[in-house]
């Protein structure tokens, strides 16, 4: 038997077979770089090391020294996804677990826990009632809204571009501050920068604030990278006499 006369089938047995002997003791995943190990050889992850104070294996010391070796085959080796239901293989230098549809996330409306890539399902099927924002989005509001009086966070979803995301609005009155925070819940790599621009109008005036998403910020929930913030003092001139904050929205792929 070769590895050029063994089947595909032979292949990927063969390969699951490493992978067990490879799995963490402490989070059953496969080893991270870098691994750690304890004086009788036996390997665990980098992070899990931190956790205890002995080898999960065979209760002996850990050893000062590092495995290398095992190091070096681990950065080649790909292993099958960690999120539960992702059948893809990834090195362990790839960002795959970072923009995995089946990275699990939650719903901010309900108790629902679920992959990423089912959330917008979730909220059509259980939230009907709710309304999700597009790419373009005119006349919106905020009823209620009282911004020296109540301090408060609401969240409201955005299907733009055939991503979805959480839009977090913040009225914060000790800091006199509203702020928006715009968060992806990944569904594959994105390779595109989305510009979203926020329109205040009246009668006489419009304000217009204007930010970038990009590969790098937008995952990143509450980093001033992904969210812009005005100064309550500007928004009393575009609410109305109904306490509404309208609002204009609108998504660009770039």
């Amino acid at each position: 038997l070769t590895m050029e006369t063994m089947t595909l089938e032979e292949h990927r047995t063969l390969l699951d077979k490493l992978l067990e002997t490879i799995n963490c003791p402490v989070c059953f995943n496969i080893l991270q770089p870098s691994v750690g190990q304890c004086v009788n050889g036996h390997g665990i992850c980098g992070d899990c090391r931190a956790k205890v104070n002995q080898c999960p294996t065979c209760r002996e010391n850990f050893s000062p020294f590092k495995n290398t070796l095992l190091n070096q085959i681990l950065e080649l080796f790909p292993h099958e996804c960690n999120y539960r239901g992702c059948k893809e293989y990834v090195k362990s230098k790839d960002d795959h677990e970072k923009w995995c549809g089946f990275r699990p996330t939650k719903c901010k409306y309900c108790q629902w826990n679920g992959c990423g890539q089912d959330i917008l399902n979730h909220l059509k099927e259980s939230h009907s009632q709710i309304v999700i924002l597009g790419e373009k989005n005119e006349r919106r509001s905020w009823k209620n809204f009282f911004p020296n009086e109540q301090s408060c966070s609401v969240y409201t979803p955005i299907f733009a571009h055939g991503q979805f995301f959480w839009l977090n609005m913040v009225n914060n009155v000790n800091e006199k501050t509203f702020t928006k925070i715009f968060t992806l819940v990944p569904n594959g790599k994105i390779d595109c920068t989305f510009h979203i621009k926020f329109v205040l109008r009246n009668s006489k005036n419009v304000y217009i604030v204007a930010t970038y998403l990009t590969p790098e910020n937008v995952l990143n929930a509450g980093k001033k990278d992904n969210s812009f913030t005005l100064h309550s003092s500007i928004l009393s001139d575009f609410y109305n006499e109904d306490n509404q904050l309208i609002y204009d929205l609108t998504i660009l792929k770039k």
